[in-house]
């Protein structure tokens, strides 16, 4: 079976060549702005089937054979607010000294559609939160995690899995959902699909 990522994200791509040996990736193209007053979970898994519908669109176009299609999305919500990739340092600082000293929540819904040629066989669209907990910190230190962190393409304008260790205290729930591909929910929506032996050729 040809498993295919919607999606441009290097860390969901790295998430999964962990488990495939080969993926191909196909960036699907969609509106990705937030709704008035659109809830984050609602939001998230919104995306997270559009991406999957527009991912089936472009493989109908080329009757592709026997694939899993797999599509993301990940947010960061403080408050009830959607916080968005930063556009430049000070809106990352800002960010992040909005985030310093509290709770927050890391949400991403997952799309999976089973589909040969050009019959979907089998659809799901679930969703997982994780709270991240962040240490005080001062503007000094804001700016130098900012310093040695690759974070214009972060949600929340920070990365765990780079120098977390300077701003996070602690979190609950899934490390990969936190990256942005929650392994855990991957692997409960195969095996609610019985596609576990099917994927990965048992």
């Amino acid at each position: 079976m040809k498993i295919i990522l919607g999606s441009s994200s290097p860390r969901r791509k790295q998430i999964l060549s962990q488990l495939f040996n080969e993926i191909e990736i196909i960036p699907p193209h969609i509106n990705e702005s937030a709704l008035p007053e659109e809830p984050a979970d609602v939001f998230t898994m919104r995306m997270s089937h559009e991406k999957n519908e527009e991912i089936i669109k472009q493989l109908k176009e080329k009757n592709s054979n026997e694939s899993l299609i797999i599509t993301s999305d990940t947010i960061v919500e403080y408050n009830n607010i959607i916080l968005q990739k930063p556009v430049n340092h000070e809106d990352a600082f800002n960010t992040l000294k909005i985030l310093e000293g509290k709770s927050h929540n890391v949400i991403t819904g997952i799309a999976i559609t089973h589909i040969c040629k050009n019959s979907i066989l089998q659809k799901a669209c679930e969703l997982e939160k994780s709270p991240v907990y962040f240490k005080k910190l001062n503007g000094e230190q804001i700016n130098n995690y900012l310093s040695i962190t690759e974070y214009m393409d972060k949600a929340g304008a920070y990365a765990i899995q780079e120098n977390g260790d300077m701003i996070i205290e602690k979190y609950e729930g899934s490390h990969t959902n936190i990256i942005g591909f929650p392994l855990r929910l991957f692997f409960k929506i195969i095996a609610d699909m019985n596609l576990i032996k099917s994927v990965f050729d048992i």
